[in-house]
């Protein structure tokens, strides 16, 4: 356009050279100028005075106009200046006029923009570089209609595309989603941003992705004025992680449910094994029962009668026969004797009758009369009448814990305390202050030797839902407590 106007100007100006504000020569054929105006003179970077040759800077264009006889145009750089030049032959003069137009600033501001373009241009590549190294965030900018400006290549890649295919198209044409797209125009319409999390999406042209997640925010971009002039969408799939919460929490809750199932079930055979150690401790009492009464009812019957009969063999009168009845008589006293302790040993029958705490206080007489062992019972108030089975598996645990001081503790004296404690719970405490032990060294239940007495106990009183403690420690004696639940009680 410039060279245009250079051409215009100089057919108007070659009228008037001296009055002319920019550089005008005539040049000889041979490149000699032959004459200049003022605005010639140290422009065109050189004197320029007649009879000086042609700088070289124009040679080419000048040539080219002598040799074609016609108007030939260029633009010439002098150094740091820049010209729109004109080259109008005379052939028949054997000259030409040159006429010259300083663009040094047109040439610069045209530089200027160049390199702002070159420039804005590396931006841009850098920006797309940028967008497409966050290869696990898609990223889109929209203009106000949603139309796509610049994706990177994770949201491209995602929608089935390549980033240049979707620039130009719009969000809502590829993709139709009425609750989406009332979000755009919410956030274009109030300059307001929005972030959602695990947000569901389906792909209309993709269904064998199903359902997909995302987190999403939409930020809105404003122009100088404050004015929203687009949109920058930043997308993060969260499907796989989704999918993976989900089917954990099914299998968390498939696992509850299981442990629930199995719980009852647990709860369900405890109940049993309750119900069988009952019936396991009634069963033994009632075999001790029914020993007694074999015991009593037969056995001592038969010895008493015959003891009977030799008191009457003894009034016969025959040399040697009372003193021997007398013996007989003696060793069936012991016999019977011992058949009545046998039958208390194997089922007191003040237990069934009384209850637990008198059936303490007759084997604490017991103990003593047998094994010289006093015992001390304390009994607290509001004991209540504890089921037959529990009642049986206590009394036979304290008496097992009585023996075991006798056998091992070395003491003439223990104690035997029933509590009932806050919690709805009975405990019985039996204690002695013999040379104790650690309980962590008792032998195994079967041992030789070993607890099976106290293995026994536990065994049994956790099946009715109760526990066996131990405290003891060598040198300061021990400590046996039974606990169980006042559920395993009856109505008085």
């Amino acid at each position: 356009m410039a060279l245009r106007e250079a051409r215009r100007d100089a057919v108007w100006l070659a009228r008037f050279p001296e009055e002319n504000p920019n550089p005008v020569l005539r040049v000889s054929f041979e490149r000699t100028i032959l004459y200049r105006n003022q605005a010639a003179a140290g422009v065109l970077g050189c004197t320029c005075e007649a009879g000086k040759p042609l700088p070289p800077a124009f040679a080419d264009v000048f040539d080219d106009a002598v040799s074609t006889g016609r108007m030939a145009e260029a633009e010439v750089a002098l150094g740091p200046a820049f010209y729109a030049v004109s080259i109008v032959p005379f052939p028949a003069e054997g000259y030409a006029n040159l006429y010259a137009r300083d663009t040094t600033k047109r040439h610069r501001a045209e530089v200027a923009a160049e390199e702002a373009r070159l420039a804005l241009e590396r931006e841009k590549d850098l920006l797309q570089a940028v967008m497409n190294g966050a290869w696990t965030t898609h990223l889109a900018y929209l203009d106000r209609d949603f139309d796509f400006v610049r994706v990177n290549e994770a949201y491209a890649r995602a929608c089935g595309y390549t980033p240049e295919a979707m620039i130009g198209k719009n969000h809502f044409v590829l993709y139709p989603h009425e609750e989406n797209e009332a979000i755009f125009k919410r956030v274009r319409d109030t300059g307001v941003p929005l972030e959602y999390h695990d947000k569901p999406f389906t792909y209309p042209d993709q269904p064998e992705r199903g359902v997909t997640y995302w987190d999403w925010t939409l930020l809105p971009v404003r122009d100088a004025s404050g004015e929203v002039q687009g949109l920058v969408l930043s997308l993060v799939e969260t499907t796989a992680r989704k999918r993976a919460e989900d089917a954990l929490r099914e299998a968390n809750e498939d696992l509850e449910r299981k442990v629930l199932e199995r719980t009852a079930e647990l709860a369900l055979r405890a109940a049993k094994l309750r119900a069988l150690a009952g019936e396991l401790t009634l069963a033994e009492q009632r075999e001790r029962r029914r020993l007694a009464k074999v015991l009593h009812d037969h056995l001592q019957q038969l010895l008493v009668c015959a003891k009977l009969r030799l008191s009457q063999l003894a009034r016969v009168r025959s040399d040697g026969v009372p003193r021997a009845v007398s013996e007989i008589e003696a060793i069936l006293g012991e016999a019977i004797d011992a058949s009545r302790s046998l039958t208390a040993e194997l089922s007191p029958a003040i237990l069934h009758e009384r209850g637990l705490p008198e059936a303490l206080l007759w084997l604490a007489r017991w103990m003593e009369t047998k094994h010289e062992l006093q015992v001390q019972i304390s009994v607290d108030e509001g004991i209540p009448q504890l089921t037959e089975d529990l009642r049986v598996l206590l009394f036979e645990s304290v008496r097992e814990l009585l023996f075991n001081v006798v056998k091992h503790a070395g003491v003439a004296v223990a104690s035997v305390r029933v509590l009932r404690n806050a919690g709805n719970e009975i405990s019985i405490e039996v204690s002695d202050a013999g040379p104790g032990f650690d309980p962590r060294e008792l032998p195994p239940a079967g041992a030789m030797g070993g607890g099976f007495g106290l293995f026994s106990i536990r065994e049994r009183l956790e099946l009715m839902g109760g526990v066996l403690e131990i405290d003891s420690a060598p040198g300061r004696g021990a400590r046996f407590i039974l606990s169980v639940p006042l559920a395993q009680t009856v109505t008085s």
